[in-house]
């Protein structure tokens, strides 16, 4: 009788096609895990075989059962790239633009391995997930405004930002090699009258 093959498993067996020398345990997370086994080893987003994306997309909706209804996702970015658009831009100079109002959340991996060079994050977003911006690394400039409350655990990793200014209610990682900004990057508290 064969096993159903684990997400760890899968993450395993999709590390080991792409060479990478490191192990799941020690690992916090199942963004991270993928992050850290599969994208860390220069596979660029664009070169992902179709069975490779679903089996990160299986991966990610295993691990997050919150309603996507109002979520940025990996999908909605593929899609962009394909030429189907309506919830946000990416204009010519890099600047990432969300048009969607209902938008409060940036999922995992959302904009993961893109071109963008500055986003303004509009109010309303509660929660900028893990990787959410993971390998930007053209990123210099992001405004948060004062409605985001969590941002993941390498959110902005391996990005171009020198100082990042975020709410005093937001929740976020500020150590290690889990950090959710990059370790260069002055962190500033933005006070609630600010």
């Amino acid at each position: 009788k064969k096993e159903k093959p684990t997400v760890f498993n899968k993450i395993k067996e999709f590390a080991k096609k792409h060479s990478v020398k490191a192990a799941v345990g020690g690992v916090v997370g199942l963004g991270l895990a993928i992050n850290y086994l599969v994208f860390g080893n220069s596979v660029k987003r664009d070169k992902l075989s179709e069975l490779e994306r679903k089996t990160i997309k299986q991966m990610i909706d295993e691990s997050d059962k919150d309603d996507k209804a109002n979520a940025l996702t990996m999908k909605d970015v593929d899609d962009y790239i394909k030429g189907n658009h309506n919830k946000f831009v990416i204009h010519e100079d890099g600047t990432l633009e969300i048009l969607d109002e209902n938008i409060t959340k940036i999922g995992r991996f959302a904009f993961y391995k893109t071109n963008i060079t500055k986003i303004k994050i509009p109010n309303g977003v509660t929660t900028i997930c893990e990787n959410a911006f993971g390998y930007c690394r053209n990123l210099k400039k992001v405004t948060i405004p004062n409605s985001v409350t969590k941002i993941g655990l390498v959110a902005f990793c391996n990005t171009s930002l020198k100082n990042v200014t975020i709410p005093n209610k937001c929740e976020y990682n500020a150590e290690g090699w889990s950090r959710s900004f990059p370790a260069n990057c002055k962190v500033i508290i933005r006070n609630e009258t600010n």
